[in-house]
């Protein structure tokens, strides 16, 4: 199958040693997270400033209903999550018929 990773370790590969420290995953992947660092916007002049929704859209073909119903529960999850508001749209087939 080939020379991969695979499932099963190989026999000729030593197992790292575990790190003593277990850094998060921002400092491995060298992303600053705004969460961590507790970084917020101040008001200026008793303003407070507009916190833009993030929109999620779920578009999707369904031709019995089976993925529209997947869609339906997939927005109802999206929308309990403060500050995100999802959508769902119905598009046709993409396929042109032969």
């Amino acid at each position: 199958m080939g020379k991969g990773g695979g499932c099963v370790p190989s026999k000729r590969r030593s197992r790292p040693a575990p790190a003593s420290v277990d850094p998060t995953n921002s400092e491995r992947d060298g992303i600053n997270n705004p969460i961590q660092n507790n970084t917020t916007t101040p008001i200026q002049d008793g303003v407070v400033p507009e916190v833009k929704k993030l929109r999620i859209f779920i578009v999707f073909y369904s031709m019995y209903g089976h993925v529209e119903y997947l869609a339906r529960r997939m927005k109802k999850g999206i929308d309990s999550i403060d500050g995100v508001e999802g959508g769902v749209e119905v598009r046709g087939a993409s396929s042109p018929t032969l």
